[in-house]
This record gives structure tokens, C-alpha cells and sequence, in this order.
């Protein structure tokens, strides 16, 4: 926005004479006025109105022979009321070399009124003509006056720390002067005065008939105007008063018919790109054709300009998370530091701009020029997440423009809203705004094609209650990278790839774990994703501890703005209990931005018996948008012992910024945490993802580890029948499996116990069903005995009851199922049957576990209950007084195979 305009040249030019007590030097009190007149000297109240003349008066305190006291002045500095301007492009200026001198030569068409000084040290009053002077670089503008052999110039400005106000100083004043009456003319060129024209009056202008002054054009406040002086002996100490514009009774008087003064902007808006979801900077333009500016006849009123702007832009069109790449901010001290005629290394950062400014105003022969800079979050005037300010310059006129906009984004929808407010009182034809483009583009377009407006509300100064709503359309014309269009979410496509796996890919070696996902602009975006990993990719959990819930808690509590930075240096979660980092790319563009974080493993979560904690302090370059808790369940298929872990759905907005994930990169990498298979087959790690729109990608890559064959397999099993010994005894029964470290994993493992070994017929006739099961009720006739399962991947043994249970008929017997709970939960199936010799009639029975997961076990220990009411095996002979043999065929997950014929152990004496 636009903030900076240019001077009424007003005077008030003050004359400096002896001085007696300093205590006294001062504006003598209700001396000062200021008054706009009709041509007839009645007073005119009509907002934007051109006044036939403006009169500003004011006296200094004198003693009883008209004497100023305190010393003789030396400045004065004079602030008119907001909105009141005088326009130097309406006059033509008189060159400063024809303005000096003991009479100036300056043309009659260059006067804008005349002074009145009252000279007590002359014992005269000085009066003549005020002349538009040619203003030197870095003054707005210039007016002079010389009278009885001595001459002051008027500097005006434009003061932004002051609403804009016109800002006149005469410096240096060389006598003493008592009293002063400034008259300028409305319309200059009018003949009506031509009687007060150059220093003995009668002469006529030649210039255009323009007028020069314009009244304000808000009716709220009565318009005000401040005079200050000091004295040649305390210079720089001033004192001064403040007068309103009264009327005839001297009550304060506001200015009427705001009603009547016309208001009719234009506005334009779009995002530099027409492309859905692309990176962008924005255009925006506001115009105003500034009527009854330049109208001199009588009763033309001026038009105003927006006192506060809001806009609205349309959703979809968003803030960019790709931005802060590089991005810098702007601090209150530094933006205060900017100054007209400040350097590139003063002011705001050039790091930190995003967009620039060009103004014109027709009170100005060059362009105001500038940029716009991003705030320091919440250490701006707003307090705010979001906050831009904009410097401008026209540093040939010393004209300087600073405004601070806050930005609003939705926190539903992310849409964008910037408030504009105390929008600086001048005229200006147009002014026009545009953030960067490019990758780090402050903007994302929209994801779909269709036509979108952009919504301003603008609140004139004459009634800012009456606010004027303007539509700016544009059009998102085509796909991202010039594909088809698509009208909603769901016509766009879904295709993120997936890269993962372990970076030492050696069979039965930890390696740290790498997945990423990935989506290209223009897609749908990403909601939550399901991975399942290959057979036999595991992690060792012995050793790490849970992060706690109340931790986990302790991190969400931390979504509040400017928390991230809390979490990064004092992490919520033990950093015993960390297992890898994740990193997120957000925005668009083929520059995201990049945010790491931590995973932790944590307790059961949604059903599942583990999960992570990914855990992210949201601080993207000078933002800090507080903490991100994403909970992801750790399933563990009870029967092959892979896992699938499924997250929670991605966060989108974060403040009302949304995050536009492309990328989510998670690397496992622990130490000895990640486990690789012992088999070489051809796997695959297979992802499903979610989009926001519902839409399921199916994903799949390629995971095979080497070196299988080189691993050793020696696993060891010790079987034993202990208690009854005779025929038709019930023992109990004991196998014990160890293998070393560092091996081959078991595949299957057969067992087929001696011939005199057989199956209690009253417990294959009472089997635990499959519905009993899962609900957790099997009868205890069902129960076989109990099984312990040590694993280096566990700091605890798995353990629990050996069942007999039904399998629908799928069988001829039941089926032995061995139900081990612990940290995870898993089921061991063996299928029971008889194995007959060939050409005999002596079978044995056999247990085959088909199906065993690629996970390293040290030591397996499965006893089986002894006696008749629970015992399983029934011998049918003594067995004392035979061989007891078994055989055992067991294949390591690398293909190796041990076939043995172990003797079973008894408890026979001898």
C-alpha cells in the first residue's frame, strides 16, 4: 500500500528580533488559527473542497511594547491537519537564482499567496508575495518569501510518523518577528488575485487554471494545526500549540459533506503464474482516477482515498512454505532506521524482501518507489505470525513512505487476508504492488482450474462506515507444468513415489533404514500412509525404552507459536527412546522447504502393540510454528512377524499456513536397531497412501539383501520325555532349541517323535475352536502345555500357553498352536500328522511349523503337559526298553538344511 505523498506547501514563516527573559519565550496562548475560506470570507466546512484561501495566524508572547519575549525566534515548524495538501504540480515554480536577490524576479505565475509579519524591532510589518520555489533535492517543496531586505524559505514535508501531515519548517529566521498571517491561495492562476499579485499587486498570471489547495476529506475529527518555535538562545527547545479550525462563535469545527465526496477505486489482482499449484508471486494494482483534483470551479470537491484496505484473496491461493528459504525478517529497529535517504545497508535487510511498490501521485513529477519486506514474527505493531512492512521513497522530493500490513491467514483454510489501516491522506492516481515470483515465490495457486476472485474492501476517509467491496477475477487456466486441467481435487492425479530400504543391504547385518515418499505439484496432497515391510526386516527393541505418554503429551501441548524452539533445545521425549529422524519438505516449487525430526518409539497405540512418536519442531527459517505430533501404530503380524506401520493423518495447516507436504524422508539410524533378513529372496517394501481428496496410491518397492549363503546354520534341539515311562503313561514333554548368534534364521522345522510316542485321543477330541481362540476362551482342556521364546531382539522372553486347536477341516488332526505374548504378540501354527515308514506298518507323529518368521531366536523352550487328564502323548510301550529316537529336519531361511535323528531323553535310570 501506498503511504507516502506529498507536501502542502503551507506557511507560516516567523521573524526574529531581541529577546528578554527566555522564561517567557513562547506561542502566546489562542494566537494560533487556521481557517479556509469562500471567496466572499465566509468560512467553507465541505470536505475535499478547494478553498478560495487558507489564512494560518499565530503571535508570540510580547511585553507592553510589543517586544518578544524570551529571545527572538529562530524556527518554526508548523504541522497542518492530515489531508489537507496544496499540489505544487499546479503552479510553476520560480527558479531559486530568480527568487534571490533584494527584489525576487520571480514570474507572477508562480505566487501561492502572500505573508503578513509584524517586525517589532523594524517598528514595520513586512508583507508581500509567497512565491512556489523550485525545491532542492530531498525537499517535497519549497515556498519563499522576502520582504524589507530579507528573505526565509519554507521547507515542506510529508511526515509518516505523523498521519501524513504536511510538515513546514523555517529554519534560521534572521529578525525578530512578532506575529504572523500566512494566506494561500486556492486556485493561484485566479484573477480575483491579481490586486495582491507581485510586491505591488495589479499584475496576472499566465498559468493554467489548476488549484493548488485541497481541503481533508474526512469529517470525523475537526482538523487541527500544531506551530512550534524556538529561540536563538535555547535553539532547539520549542514550545508551541495546537489550534483547531473553529467556527464563527470559535467552537471547534469539523469539516461537513463528506457524503458528497466521490469515491471510486479500481482494483486488480492476480498470481503471476496461471498454472494450478504452482509457485507465485502476486500482482496487485489499485487506481484512482482522482476526480475534482484538478477542477477550479467552484464547489468541485475532490475525491478521497481509502483510509483502511482489506484483501481478501480467494481460497486456494495461499502462503508458500518454500519462501523462507533464505528468508530473512525485518525488526521494528530496523524498519524504524529506514529513512528517505537511508542506504542499501540501513533499514531492512535486503534478505528479508519479497516484493516491491511503485506509486504515482499527482503531486509529484517521479514515481515513489520501494519494497516490501517481511516482519519479524510477533515483533511487529500486530503482534502477529504474519506482518509485512513498506518502505517507498521519492528521494529527488524527500518524500518517504513506511506502513506495516498484517496478514491474517484463515486457520481452517489458510486462506490469506492483509489489513491495511491509517493509510496516509494524499492523492495518488495508483499504486502497485508485486511480490516476488520465482522458487521461493511467496504463493501457492491454486490446485484446480476455474476462475477465482480476489475480494477488497476499502473504507474511504470521508466514510470510512460506507466501505466500497471490489472483485478482481482471474483465471487458473491450466494443470501444473502445462498438464490438463482438473476442476476438483479428486479429477487430479495420485501418483507418489516411494524409495526405501536399508543402506547396507548384507543378510542377517544391522543397517540403518532409508523411506522416503515423495509427490510432485499438481497432484492430490498427502493425508497418512500405511508402509509394511518385507519378511524378516526387524529391529531390535531390547535396550530402548518407551517414550512416555506424558512426554508425548508434553511435545503436543507445545503447538503453540513459538514452541518449536523450546522442543529443539529441551526435547519432551528421553533421547534413549529415539530410533531415527524424519525430515518433511513443504511448499511448492522445485525448491521445498526442508524441517527434521525425531522418532521415538513409544507404547501401544490404536490396537498396536508399539508405535512411534514423530516428533518435529515446525521451524521454517524466522518462523516458529510451534510443535507437530504425528503418532504412528507399529502392527506385527501375529503369524509371519511383518510389520506394517500405519500413521495418523498428516497435519495440513499449521496457524492457518498450509503445509503443502511434498516429501516425508524417515531414516531408521540407531545403532543395532534395524535388523536385515537371513533370506535372499526377492521382497518388497509396499507402502499405501492416502491423499486429502480419499484417493489410495498402491506402492511397491523392490528389497532383496546378499551375502545369504555365507551364514552359517547350526541350530540345536533337545527333546525329552520325562515321568511315566511305562505303556499307557502320559509323560511329559520338553524341547529345547538354541543356536548361536549371527546365523541364518529357521524356516521350517519338522519333528517327528519316536513310534512308541502317541496322541491322547480324548484331547484330539477336544480341541480349542478358531472363535474360541481369537476371543481369547479356549477351554482348559484344550491347553497342551507352555512355551518360552528368547530373542536378542527383546529384552524380555515371549511366553505363554501351547493349545490344541481346530482348523475347520482343513487337517485331518488339530493343529498344536503356541500363542506367545510379550512386547509383541505371535503365534507359532504346527500341523500335526502321522508319518508312516515306508513298506511298515509304524508311524510316527510329526509336528510341522511350516511357517516360522525370519527373526533370530537364541533359545526356544516348549513343555508339554505329563498325566492323564492333561498329558498329550501316551506311550505305547515302555519306553525304557526301546530306541528312542526322533527326527528333526530344519531349514535355515538362506536354504541350508540340518536332517538329524536325535535320541530323546528320558528319565530311565541308567
Amino acid at each position: 500500500m501506498i503511504r507516502r505523498a506529498t507536501t502542502l506547501l503551507t506557511v507560516l514563516l516567523v521573524f526574529v528580533v531581541p529577546s528578554v527573559a527566555q522564561a517567557d519565550f513562547g506561542i502566546e496562548p489562542g494566537s494560533t488559527s487556521i481557517a479556509a475560506l469562500n471567496s466572499d470570507g465566509t468560512l467553507t466546512t465541505q470536505a475535499g473542497f478547494h478553498p478560495y484561501a487558507l489564512t494560518v495566524h499565530f503571535a508570540l508572547n510580547t511585553d507592553e511594547n510589543g517586544i518578544t519575549e524570551g529571545g527572538e525566534m529562530r524556527d518554526t515548524l508548523s504541522d497542518l491537519p492530515p489531508g489537507l495538501i496544496g499540489n505544487p504540480q499546479a503552479v510553476p515554480s520560480c527558479p531559486r537564482k530568480s527568487f534571490e536577490g533584494a527584489l525576487p524576479s520571480c514570474e507572477a505565475s508562480t505566487q501561492v499567496g502572500v505573508l503578513r509579519a509584524v517586525l517589532p524591532g523594524l517598528k514595520t510589518e513586512a508583507f508581500g508575495p509567497l512565491y512556489n520555489l523550485t525545491p532542492p533535492p530531498g525537499v517535497a517543496a519549497q515556498l519563499g518569501f522576502t520582504a524589507v531586505g530579507f528573505t526565509a524559505l519554507l521547507a515542506a514535508s510529508v511526515d509518516p510518523d505523523k498521519g501524513y501531515s504536511v510538515h513546514v519548517e523555517a529554519a534560521n529566521l534572521p529578525l525578530e518577528a512578532s506575529e504572523v498571517t500566512a494566506t494561500i491561495w486556492g486556485t493561484p492562476a485566479d484573477s480575483s488575485h491579481d490586486p495582491e499579485r507581485g510586491n505591488e499587486g495589479g499584475l496576472s498570471s499566465d498559468a493554467p487554471l489548476l488549484p493548488f489547495l485541497t481541503m481533508p476529506t474526512s469529517c470525523e475529527l475537526p482538523p487541527e494545526i500544531t506551530v512550534e518555535a524556538d529561540s536563538k538562545l535555547a535553539p532547539g527547545l520549542f514550545v508551541g500549540e495546537t489550534a483547531p479550525m473553529r467556527d464563527k462563535a470559535g467552537n471547534p469545527q469539523s469539516l461537513t459533506g463528506c457524503e458528497a465526496v466521490p469515491f471510486s477505486p479500481k482494483v486488480f489482482a492476480a498470481p503471476s503464474s496461471s498454472a494450478a499449484e504452482s509457485a507465485a508471486g502476486l500482482g496487485f494494482q489499485l487506481n484512482l482516477p482522482n476526480q475534482g483534483l484538478l477542477n477550479p470551479k467552484e464547489g468541485a470537491v475532490t475525491e478521497t482515498e481509502p483510509e483502511a484496505t482489506v484483501l481478501r484473496l480467494p481460497a486456494g491461493l495461499t502462503a508458500n512454505p518454500a519462501v523462507v528459504n533464505g528468508l530473512a525478517v525485518c525488526t521494528p529497529a530496523q524498519y524504524d532506521a529506514a529513512t528517505e535517504i537511508s542506504g542499501p545497508s540501513q533499514g531492512c535487510p535486503t534478505s528479508s524482501k519479497v516484493g516491491t511498490l511503485v506509486a504515482h501521485s499527482p503531486l509529484l513529477e517521479e514515481a515513489i518507489e520501494g519494497s516490501i519486506y517481511v516482519a519479524a514474527p510477533h515483533d511487529n505493531p500486530f503482534d502477529s505470525l504474519l506482518a509485512l512492512y513498506i518502505v517507498a521513497k521519492a528521494p529527488g522530493r524527500g518524500v518517504l513512505v513506511k506502513q506495516a500490513v498484517e496478514v491474517q491467514p484463515d486457520p481452517l483454510t489458510g486462506q490469506l487476508t492483509s489489513i491495511v489501516e491509517e493509510l496516509p491522506p494524499v492523492p495518488y492516481s495508483s499504486f502497485e504492488v508485486r511480490l516476488r515470483e520465482g522458487a521461493q515465490a511467496p504463493l501457492i495457486t491454486p490446485q484446480t482450474c476455474g476462475t477465482y476472485s480476489t475480494t477488497a474492501v476499502l473504507f474511504p476517509f470521508s466514510e470510512p462506515e460506507a466501505a466500497t467491496v471490489q472483485s478482481a477475477p482471474f483465471t487458473i487456466s491450466q494443470g501444473t507444468g502445462g498438464a490438463p486441467c482438473a476442476k476438483t481435487e479428486g479429477q487430479l492425479p495420485f501418483a507418489p513415489t516411494l524409495s526405501a530400504g536399508t543402506t547396507a543391504p548384507l543378510a542377517g547385518a544391522y543397517s540403518p533404514f532409508v523411506f522416503k515418499l515423495t509427490r510432485n505439484d499438481g497432484e492430490q496432497r498427502l493425508s497418512s500412509l500405511e508402509t509394511t515391510l518385507p519378511e524378516g526386516l526387524t529391529a531390535k527393541l531390547a535396550g530402548i525404552p518407551y517414550c512416555p505418554e506424558s512426554a508425548i503429551a508434553a511435545a503436543a501441548a507445545r503447538s503453540g507459536e513459538d514452541q518449536g524452539g523450546a522442543e529443539a533445545a529441551s526435547p519432551s521425549c528421553p533421547a534413549a527412546s529415539e530410533v531415527g529422524a524424519v525430515t518433511a519438505g513443504a511448499g511448492a516449487g522445485p525448491t521445498p522447504y526442508y524441517v527434521g525430526g525425531h522418532a521415538y518409539l513409544a507404547g501401544p497405540y490404536k490396537g498396536a502393540p508399539l508405535s512411534l512418536a514423530i516428533i518435529t519442531p515446525a521451524i521454517a527459517g524466522p518462523f516458529d510454528l510451534g510443535v507437530v505430533v504425528v503418532r504412528a501404530g507399529i502392527y506385527v503380524d501375529e503369524n509371519t512377524a511383518k510389520v506394517t506401520v500405519r500413521s495418523d493423518p498428516l497435519p495440513t495447516l499449521l496457524h492457518g499456513l498450509p503445509l503443502d507436504v511434498r516429501s516425508v524422508a524417515v531414516r531408521m539410524e540407531r545403532s543395532n536397531f534395524i535388523l536385515n533378513p537371513t533370506s535372499c529372496e526377492a521382497k518388497a517394501i509396499s507402502a499405501s497412501v492416502t491423499s486429502t481428496a480419499g484417493a489410495t496410491a498402491p506402492l511397491q518397492n523392490r528389497f532383496q539383501v546378499g551375502s545369504c549363503k555365507g551364514l552359517d546354520f547350526s541350530p540345536k534341539l533337545q527333546l525329552s520325555l520325562k515321568g511315566a515311562i511305562k505303556r499307557a503313561g502320559h509323560p511329559a514333554f520338553k524341547a529345547v532349541l538354541t543356536q548361536p548368534p549371527g546365523q541364518a534364521n529357521i524356516a521350517r522345522t519338522s519333528v517327528a517323535l519316536p513310534p512308541t510316542v502317541f496322541l491322547d485321543q480324548a484331547h484330539v477330541s477336544n480341541p480349542c475352536t478358531r472363535p474360541q481362540f481369537n476371543a481369547h476362551s479356549c477351554p482348559p482342556s484344550s491347553v497342551l502345555g507352555k512355551a518360552r521364546v528368547f530373542t536378542p531382539l527383546l529384552d524380555q522372553p515371549l511366553e505363554g500357553p501351547i493349545y490344541f486347536r481346530s482348523n475347520g477341516g482343513e487337517r485331518e488332526l488339530p493343529d498344536v498352536v503356541v500363542d506367545l505374548n510379550g512386547q509383541v504378540h505371535f503365534i507359532l501354527v504346527g500341523f500335526v500328522d502321522a508319518q508312516h515308514k515306508k513298506g511298515s506298518e509304524q508311524s510316527r507323529i510329526r509336528t510341522t511349523f511350516a511357517t516360522v518368521p525370519d527373526a533370530p531366536v537364541s533359545k526356544a523352550v516348549l513343555s508339554l503337559n505329563s498325566g492323564k487328564k492333561k498329558g498329550l502323548f501316551v506311550n505305547s510301550a515302555n519306553i525304557c526298553k526301546t530306541a528312542n529316537q526322533a527326527i528333526v529336519k530344519m531349514r535355515g531361511q538362506n536354504g541350508k538344511r540340518i536332517d538329524s535323528k536325535p535320541k530323546v531323553a528320558t528319565s530311565c535310570k541308567g
